[in-house]
């Protein structure tokens, strides 16, 4: 009948609205929990078939709880960088066990609660005891076992953070960028070296370093390239490098061949005196007659080698053999450097003789001596040099200059004096060589030029004087000239020819010995290495036995015959004394043999040369061995670097392309090193883990390398509101939640992956709230609804009575 069925609706009420506050209250218990999806449990009407058209027969009402698991609940941000966040619809993929346990099964669920932290073994693991799956990658960030499948989760397994240390790579490639300046190439010598360290790693992980040595050649735009160990003083390979001067394509580079490797070098030494390198000169002190101190006490300065000795007068100082005496006593004592003996005579005149060696030089290099008195009248007190038994003053010397031919307008001569440069330039009336010198003299003379005393001219000659003072000294050693047409090209039919002459008129530098000494090369010779020796011009090369080797003296004697027949025009003998060779050069009033001590234009310093052509070769971007030989040709040349156990790592550097500017250049300025980079690494320990938004997580080493370790997916499900709910707010598969598939975080709708966040609950406190009261006020509107149809019913009963 129609009562009870009310009173059986009722109670579906009751059970209705019991569900509901159910769903409320455990929506309210967990309004903080992470990644927790409200519950709501809507109602359906159960509607009962009336059995009689005027009657009714009530059916009720039914709950239908389920779980909103859609929702998308706040990201908010967190300090622990395994924190995780889904923005978008997909879910996590949980294992209930880190690993395959014999004793029990794991069940695979699938989760929005991110809290992940590290277990005891390093696992990532949520608050729920749920582990992180994940796919592992390799140091590039592929797959390990191949693309992964896509709807099944075989080849997955559970991130672990710890266990992970770089055990280190070796470098492979190192690249350089630069500029050379082009104003150090093309000197009369090679310039100094510029070095840069390059470093690299050894196969386990050893930091160790390269140096890269670029020295600048005396022709023009032309270096050499040295790349030597760190700890080896002998090159691992060497390389000329030659850059484009002019055109479109100047300062980048044109060619760079390898090179047999420079392992040694010797430089000459001069061991004979001469008025420019006065090693073994002397000078002398004179005290006149009738230079007599004030009183005793005064002070006498005397200066050596530029630094001042003062002498203080004492009783009978007034007698100048006295005071020379005392002076060259003084001196003696004084302990000078360079010095071989001071000596006195009884006219007053107290003699320095400097020792036959490189620091007997200085005397005169470091400043010709000066004497000065306090007390006594210092003009009283001369000083005077001399060269061998001969007196001299540098200042004073005169210079010659002797034109071949004259000149047309415009034509230039550039001639230096001291440190400044004078440029005549030719009018057109210079037509013969006495025209020239003529005209020459007279710019000197109307100059005024800082040291000359005097210009004097006879035919096509012209005689400059220094003045025996001052800047007077400076003329023939510092004396340099070149004439260029009107054009600029060089013109040496008109470029003065220099020569020039002491006081007593012997030619300079002519006669000159030098030496070098096969002792003491600083590096261990092989067999098959090339001693290269230049003498006027003329190269002499001599390939080393191993009875070179052996001995010096059997080296040297090798040396003094190949010297000797070469028949050079500059040299007037040779002689040996153990393991030195002694070159002595010619003597003609010419100067042929002046240019022994000149420098290395003439005369380059002793060097060992070895083939170390097989420590490399030219290979393209692709590795493939290819020497650069046209503009846009990558300049990659392949080091075979030695190892400590005798084993070869292999390394590329990269100096960019033949004709390009993305390597190195040379240009005017300074060196400048702009890209300095290189592969491989050192051994580091984990510093941290990163996750990005792609779901690829990072290991962070301590040694700045970076290195991708998992990747996690993202599960996306048809219908995920039809997932089952387990314990620890995740879900497992259900017929109801339809087909998924696993996405590439960032890729598809699963979302991306936010690190150092959590999602929040989507539980709305006032919302419940609001829905208790209704719910409170339902049920007991149902529970009337019983008592009513109870009452009704009574009063049925009461009929009876």
């Amino acid at each position: 009948m129609s009562l009870y069925s009310a009173m059986y609706a009722g109670v579906s009420g009751l059970f209705a609205q019991s569900a509901r506050m159910g769903a409320i209250s455990d929506n309210v218990a967990n309004a903080n929990t992470v990644g927790y999806k409200r519950s709501d449990v809507p109602f359906s009407t159960l509607v009962t078939t009336q059995a009689l058209k005027h009657s009714y027969s009530a059916g009720g009402v039914l709950g239908n709880p389920r779980m909103e698991i859609d929702g998308q609940g706040q990201i908010l941000g967190t300090e622990n960088s395994t924190d995780l966040a889904i923005s978008g619809q997909g879910f996590f993929v949980v294992s209930t066990l880190a690993t395959a346990d014999a004793g029990e099964t794991a069940k695979t669920l699938f989760t929005r609660a991110g809290s992940f932290r590290p277990d005891s073994e390093g696992y990532l693991r949520n608050t729920a005891g749920y582990y992180l799956q994940g796919w592992p990658l390799d140091s590039a960030g592929e797959y390990v076992n191949g693309e992964p499948a896509r709807t099944s989760f075989t080849g997955m397994e559970t991130i672990n953070t710890s266990g992970f240390n770089f055990v280190g790579e070796p470098t492979e490639n190192i690249t350089f960028a630069g500029n050379l300046p082009a104003n150090e190439t093309g000197q009369s010598t090679d310039g100094d070296t510029i070095v840069t360290g390059l470093e690299y790693f050894d196969p386990v992980g050893n930091p160790r370093s390269l140096n890269m040595g670029w020295t600048p050649t005396a022709t023009y735009g032309t270096w050499i390239l040295d790349i030597t160990p760190a700890d080896s003083s002998i090159p691992l390979s060497s390389f000329q490098v030659d850059f484009y001067t002019s055109g479109p394509n100047a300062g980048t580079p044109r060619a760079i061949t390898e090179i047999p490797s420079t392992v040694a070098a010797r430089d000459l030494e001069t061991v004979t005196d001469n008025p420019d390198t006065p090693t073994g000169d002397t000078f002398t002190i004179d005290f006149h007659a009738g230079v007599t101190p004030s009183t005793i006490g005064d002070t006498l300065t005397i200066s050596v080698g530029g630094t001042d000795y003062v002498y203080t007068t004492v009783s009978g100082d007034d007698d100048a053999a006295n005071l020379a005496s005392n002076v060259a006593s003084f001196l003696s004592s004084s302990g000078i450097t360079g010095v071989l003996s001071v000596a006195a005579n009884s006219s007053g005149l107290v003699t320095v003789t400097g020792i036959n060696d490189a620091s007997g030089a200085s005397l005169l290099d470091d400043g010709y001596p000066a004497v000065s008195g306090t007390g006594m009248p210092a003009a009283n007190v001369t000083l005077r040099t001399t060269h061998g038994s001969t007196q001299v003053y540098p200042a004073g010397d005169s210079l010659e200059l002797t034109f071949g031919s004259g000149a047309a307008a415009g034509d230039r001569i550039a001639m230096t004096f001291g440190s400044r440069v004078y440029t005549y330039v030719a009018d057109g009336t210079e037509t013969t060589a006495a025209d020239l010198a003529a005209a020459i003299a007279n710019y000197i003379d109307t100059n005024s030029i800082s040291g000359v005393a005097s210009v004097s001219v006879a035919g096509a000659t012209v005689t400059v004087t220094g003045s025996t003072t001052g800047d007077g000294a400076n003329l023939i050693d510092t004396f340099q000239a070149e004439g260029t047409d009107s054009t600029n090209a060089a013109k040496p039919a008109i470029e003065p020819a220099a020569g020039g002459t002491d006081e007593d008129n012997t030619p300079l530098l002519a006669g000159d010995v030098v030496q070098f000494d096969l002792q003491g090369l600083a590096v261990t010779l092989e067999t098959g290495d090339t001693l290269n020796i230049e003498v006027d011009n003329t190269p002499i090369q001599i390939v080393l036995t191993a009875a070179d080797i052996a001995s010096d003296v059997a080296l040297a004697t090798r040396v003094k015959a190949a010297l000797d027949a070469a028949g050079l025009p500059s040299v007037d003998s040779t002689a040996q004394s153990g393991a030195q060779v002694i070159i002595t050069g010619t003597t003609d009033a010419g100067g042929a043999g002046a240019g022994l001590a000149g420098g290395a234009a003439s005369f380059q310093a002793l060097t060992v040369t070895r083939d170390t052509t097989a420590n490399s070769v030219f290979v393209d971007d692709d590795g493939i061995p290819v020497a650069p030989s046209t503009a846009g040709d990558p300049i990659i040349a392949r080091l075979s670097v030695p190892q400590l156990d005798g084993g070869i790592q292999e390394i590329n550097l990269d100096l960019g392309a033949l004709g390009q500017q993305d390597g190195i250049t040379q240009f005017a300025g300074a060196y400048t090193p702009s890209t300095i980079e290189r592969d491989g690494a050192q051994f580091g320990s984990l510093d941290r883990v990163e996750i990005g938004t792609d779901g690829v997580v990072t290991a962070i080493f301590d040694n700045g390398q970076v290195r991708p370790i998992y990747r996690l997916p993202l599960i996306d499900f048809v219908n995920p509101n039809g997932l089952t709910p387990v314990d620890g707010n995740a879900f497992q598969l259900s017929s109801e939640a339809g087909s998924y598939y696993m996405w590439d975080a960032g890729v598809g709708p699963a979302g991306e992956v936010s690190s150092s966040s959590l999602e929040n609950s989507t539980v709305d406190i006032a919302e419940e709230f609001s829905n208790m009261i209704i719910t409170q006020r339902a049920y007991s509107s149902n529970a009337k609804i019983i008592q009513t149809a109870d009452e009704m019913l009574q009063e049925l009963t009461n009929l009876k009575r």
